[in-house]
């Protein structure tokens, strides 16, 4: 029988006004699901910049991704403009022991960079959610979108600028 964790996260956003949003975020996790997964790869894919805090932002977020996932080995690839590429980032698998890797397009919501660009440069056909590439069992990951935790985010960056007021 399967062992279940609930962890609860009860996180209020206050705004200036006194109106409040109370935001719950319920995880269920099987233990053993955990346990008995593969190891397996993340790779993080940003758009690319030539501006240097957008590659950092993407290593910032890969480094903490990477402590939130224990067992997964995360990696990084860009759409265009900085390296490591998307296939560089993928051929940065070998040798970790990853046959499966998630591709995450680090993106705010769907676009063509998301729907057509990336999935193409993974050899994902029109709809595809799942390739072998170069050996590798890939799947592709949606971007963020709308999610309770990205309005979470967003009070908390309404917050910090409502605090010039007070300056």
């Amino acid at each position: 029988m399967a062992f279940k964790n609930i962890l609860h996260i009860h996180h209020t956003c206050y705004y200036e006004s006194k109106i409040f949003y109370t935001i719950r975020v319920l995880w269920l996790v099987t233990q053993e699901e955990i346990l008995i997964q593969k190891r397996y790869g993340v790779l993080i894919v940003g758009h690319g910049s030539s501006k240097p805090y957008n590659k950092q932002l993407i290593d910032d977020i890969a480094a903490m991704m990477g402590n939130k996932i224990p067992g997964a080995v995360i990696r990084i690839g860009f759409m265009n403009i900085n390296k490591p590429t998307i296939k560089d980032g993928i051929d940065s698998f070998a040798g970790t022991g990853v046959s499966r890797i998630v591709v995450f397009p680090l993106f705010l919501a769907p676009g063509v960079h998301t729907t057509e660009d990336v999935p193409g440069l993974i050899g994902l056909k029109d709809g595809q959610r799942r390739v072998n590439y170069d050996g590798y069992d890939i799947v592709y990951a949606n971007p963020l979108g709308a999610d309770d935790m990205i309005a979470e985010l967003s009070c908390r960056r309404v917050n910090e600028a409502m605090k010039l007021y007070a300056e």
